[in-house]
């Protein structure tokens, strides 16, 4: 639902490029002392970007800071805006619950200083999907775990409403050109729909990618920039019971309000 902030700035690189690839405190000078400390994390053929290290702030700050939940999303607001036309009157029967906005950095010059300087930094989802193939439900992060209630999650939500996460995609049967697990809905390329898991964000200023579903059934990352639908979830209360349907587009499930 919220998306990485940060601001680089640049200098030309000359003989700092074995520096900047791996070793990611440095002063930027060639003097033995300096009162300013930066934080290399992209290196490019002529460009170092890097962070300016104030008031004894380490890359752990740097990061805590870039993930704190200041702005909604254009999805989040929209969803908002949907949940208050449409279910407002049937708030008591939702449940609020986690939807997991994972950005924990798994790999690039974010992750730590023993890290190598990519322009590239890669979050959980991206790991899960691509190479551990491990879905989960849990969420490593509560500033990451989007909730109405602070003592469930980061309480940040407005509603209990918002998007699937990949792994859940995953668990429900999405591998690639998949058409039979019941998020499939159609072959159009109008049905791209938004996950909320992000994929990765160039470090260099380009806008972070999320994990969206095709009208193939499979799986694909783009900016978040770009244009695709929203399709908002939500949890039903553990007494809700099912009194009709099988769940799919054509025969929806039926429920009883008790």
């Amino acid at each position: 639902m919220m998306h990485l902030q940060s601001t680089a700035k640049t200098e030309m690189a000359n003989d700092k490029s074995t520096l900047a690839e791996k070793y990611h405190y440095t002063c930027l000078s060639s003097n033995n002392s300096c009162t300013t400390v930066y934080y290399i994390h992209t290196y490019g053929e002529n460009t170092i970007f890097y962070f300016t290290l104030e008031q004894g702030k380490k890359i752990d700050t740097l990061r805590q800071e870039m993930m704190t939940n200041t702005n909604d999303s254009v999805i989040k607001e929209t969803i908002d805006t949907w949940y208050e036309n449409n279910l407002l009157d049937y708030a008591e029967y939702l449940e609020d619950t986690v939807w997991c906005n994972d950005r924990s950095i798994v790999s690039g010059s974010l992750a730590g200083k023993d890290e190598t300087a990519t322009d590239e930094t890669y979050f959980g989802p991206y790991e899960r999907k691509n190479t551990t193939h491990n879905p989960t439900v849990t969420c490593p992060n509560k500033n990451d775990a989007f909730t109405v209630s602070s003592e469930l999650g980061n309480g940040d939500l407005t509603y209990p409403i918002a998007t699937l996460t990949i792994d859940e995609v995953n668990m429900a049967g999405e591998a690639g050109g998949n058409s039979n697990y019941y998020l499939f809905t159609s072959n159009s390329w109008s049905s791209y729909w938004w996950t909320i898991s992000p994929i990765f964000t160039y470090n260099s200023g380009a806008s972070p990618s999320n994990y969206y579903i095709y009208y193939d059934a499979g799986a694909e990352y783009v900016s978040v920039n770009s244009t695709r639908n929203v399709r908002p979830a939500i949890s039903l209360n553990h007494d809700i019971v099912v009194v009709n349907g099988t769940g799919t587009n054509s025969n929806p499930y039926e429920v009883d309000f008790p």
